[in-house]
């Protein structure tokens, strides 16, 4: 089974990178976000396995999103556009890099001050691991070792709990700054000023 890709025509008149595999019944696949890509996903070796099982009884089909991918979008050279793209890649990988390790921690603390009871006389891995502590429960008796994955469990849950509270007040926290802080506009107002023309 091979991927041939077509483009379709959009109503703005950018083509759009899209393929068909397999026979029957017809499946949309919307793309997860602007990181698919359909040349991409196939060299993956499960998502091919998982196209090729889907498209044995169903046809995928399957786009890029407009502006990734082989999908084109339309050019913006503007000095807007590009502040507006080079303020959105930094905030995005401040974003990520400040989320791991922010709510990274405060996980793992609270993850590791539940389990310093459960994992007495244990491994301290345990107490840093929930993979570490269901492991080495499943290495013990059944009796011995259900204590423990019940504790990790718990411990996970709460330490998951935590970090997701801290993540939606941070979030607030930011989206009450950046109303406070961006400007506004009427309603239809332009910000762009008007250029004169030139003789």
């Amino acid at each position: 089974m091979t991927l041939n890709i077509r483009y379709a025509p959009s109503p703005s008149g950018t083509p759009v990178a899209c393929v068909a595999v397999g026979a029957g019944t017809p499946l949309l696949v919307t793309p997860a976000g602007p990181w698919d890509a359909l040349q991409v996903e196939w060299e993956v070796p499960p998502w091919r396995k998982w196209y090729q099982r889907i498209g044995a009884h169903a046809t995928v089909l399957r786009y890029d999103e407009r502006g990734t991918g082989l999908t084109g979008g339309e050019p913006d050279f503007t000095i807007e556009a590009s502040v507006g793209l080079a303020v959105n890649d930094t905030a995005r990988q401040v974003g990520f890099a400040l989320g791991v390790g922010i709510l990274g921690s405060v996980m793992s603390t609270v993850y590791g001050g539940q389990m310093a009871d459960a994992a007495a006389g244990l491994l301290t891995v345990v107490t840093d691991s929930v993979g570490a502590a269901m492991h080495i429960a499943a290495s013990l008796f059944a009796p011995a070792g259900t204590p423990l994955v019940h504790a990790a469990g718990s411990a996970f849950i709460a330490g998951m709990g935590v970090a997701t509270i801290t993540g939606a007040g941070l979030a607030v926290v930011a989206a009450v700054l950046a109303a406070w802080r961006l400007p506004h506009w009427d309603a239809g107002h332009d910000p762009k000023p008007a250029r004169e023309p030139t003789a």
